[in-house]
């Protein structure tokens, strides 16, 4: 079945075949990404150390601040943040709800946001890697710096929303929303590396654990061909 036409199946789900199809689908493989990110955070802080040279890119960033774009990282960050990825969240969830009238389509952005939440907290807590040494513009943060909340978060969001935007016609303006979301990843990122919030490799993955959470998302249900699926009904 092709990736974008996987929602187009008009069967409504049940909760439970749902929530069963989401605990295997999604939360079982995100064990694996939350095994990796584990290895991950023990090599950088362990063996490497820290990568206390990465600072220097930090800094670097730094040494190109001015009023202008400060206000613009601090801008990128606060869209960003808990209460921005929430707040579009749910405001994602209304907007296709109303316009598919399918739950099991609304729920998308909630499950991509809710699985890189609980892998992020979780990672965050155990690694528990320091924040770059040098001067923090943005607020202090309740987790650690390994790895990125702010961008994992948002690129898993954009990502369901990129895909669903590939069913509609205009797919000039589905690419067109689709770069605007890759622009803003991209803002983000050097927003949390220019406020000193975040390391090169922090960033890094929270780019991949964005990527698989949205994905796994995206796929969290069993769905059938469109085709089989309409032959399904009618024969009813």
């Amino acid at each position: 079945m092709a990736w974008t036409t996987r929602y187009d199946d008009p069967n409504r789900p049940s909760a439970g075949q749902a929530l069963g199809d989401g605990l295997r689908r999604a939360v079982l493989p995100l064990l694996g990404l939350f095994a990796l990110d584990l290895g991950i955070g023990w090599l950088i802080t362990g063996p490497g150390q820290g990568l206390k040279g990465e600072s220097a890119l930090n800094a670097a960033l730094q040494a190109t601040r001015t009023p202008l774009l400060d206000a613009l990282a601090i801008g990128f960050s606060t869209a960003g943040n808990t209460i921005g990825n929430i707040s579009a969240c749910l405001v994602s969830m209304a907007l296709i709800g109303w316009f598919t009238r399918r739950w099991w389509v609304a729920i998308l952005p909630g499950i991509a946001l809710g699985l890189e939440g609980a892998l992020h907290a979780a990672t965050s807590v155990i690694i528990g890697r320091a924040r770059p040494e040098v001067p923090q513009l943005d607020a202090a943060q309740p987790t650690a710096s390994f790895p990125s909340g702010h961008v994992g978060a948002s690129l898993s969001q954009l990502l369901i929303l990129f895909l669903l935007s590939l069913g509609v016609r205009n797919r000039a303006l589905s690419w067109a929303a689709g770069l605007a979301g890759l622009a803003f990843v991209g803002g983000l990122a050097w927003s949390r590396l220019y406020l000193g919030m975040h390391h090169g490799t922090d960033v890094a993955v929270g780019v991949l654990n964005g990527i698989v959470c949205g994905l796994l998302g995206w796929f969290y249900l069993r769905r059938d061909e469109p085709s089989r699926a309409k032959r399904a009904l009618a024969n009813e």
